[in-house]
């Protein structure tokens, strides 16, 4: 069983710099090949946002909440500053189900039980 996840915009980080720019600000640093959820933290640890991040050739997915997506783009851009990134929202859907997972779906880190992520 599988549904698109409506309330779910995907942004593309892109440029030579993504990965360390990621790494200074998510709680979890995506890693290669698998679906990562992290969160994005005030510098005294509070919770402003949690997504997913999948890495790709060219560049990181950005799963996130539609209500929470403004504001996290727009604190990213913030910390952006002079490093070589790009920040861009994509035309992919989230889909998301339970059962048996399909050809490049990704399990929900989160828990098993959650099912699967297809982009």
């Amino acid at each position: 069983m599988a549904e698109a996840a409506l309330n779910r915009r995907v942004f593309a980080i892109s440029g030579d710099d993504r990965v360390h720019f990621l790494d200074g600000l998510t709680t979890r640093n995506p890693v290669d090949g698998e679906l990562t959820y992290a969160a994005l933290l005030t510098p005294q640890g509070k919770y402003l946002a949690d997504f997913f991040l999948l890495p790709r050739a060219d560049d990181i997915l950005l799963d996130i909440h539609e209500a929470i997506a403004a504001p996290t783009i727009q604190r990213l851009m913030m910390y952006k500053l002079r490093a070589n990134v790009g920040i861009e929202e994509t035309a992919l859907h989230v889909h998301r189900g339970l059962g048996e997972m399909p050809d490049g779906a990704y399990p929900d880190p989160r828990d098993p039980a959650l099912g699967w992520r297809f982009y």
